[in-house]
């Protein structure tokens, strides 16, 4: 959520990014926003669908809603996720194993045939295409998608 308000303020990014300790400032900045994100939920669950949902209406100004990813609606799915990035809004994917959501990654760009995320467990952005979405083989930390954190529409 730090990358998301960076993204959507540029004035705070720069004054993260040109920190005489940018590494710190960065840290700081998430240790600020964790207890935001885990109102009256235990820190080891991480952050809920609808706190990051919130917190993206903070960043963006946007009402945003959770959509669930059920494995035989992936590709619908992924074609709310790839057109809504392509119009430029950020959206945070819930990813996990097999049996439950493990992690949230922040889709902020979009080509013809792929959509980007920023990775926060390895600091990077990282792609996916369609078919490394339906399959469930997304190099996002983790592989299963589980749900999209989505503008409403």
């Amino acid at each position: 959520m730090v990358v998301a308000r960076a993204l959507a303020d540029p004035a705070y990014g720069d004054r993260v990014v040109n920190a005489p300790d940018p590494y710190a400032a960065f840290r700081a900045e998430v240790v600020d926003l964790h207890p935001r994100l885990r109102r009256w939920w235990p820190r080891s669950l991480g952050a809920t669908p609808w706190a990051v949902a919130r917190e993206l209406r903070r960043v963006t100004g946007e009402r945003y809603a959770v959509r669930w990813v059920w494995p035989r609606r992936r590709l619908a799915a992924w074609q709310l996720l790839h057109g809504t990035v392509r119009e430029g809004a950020l959206v945070a994917v819930y990813v996990g194993n097999r049996w439950s959501p493990r992690h949230v990654v922040l889709a902020h760009r979009a080509a013809a045939d792929a959509v980007s995320v920023y990775e926060p467990s390895h600091g990077q952005t990282r792609r996916a295409t369609a078919e490394m979405f339906v399959e469930g083989r997304l190099r996002w930390g983790w592989r299963t998608p589980w749900a999209l954190v989505v503008p409403r529409s």
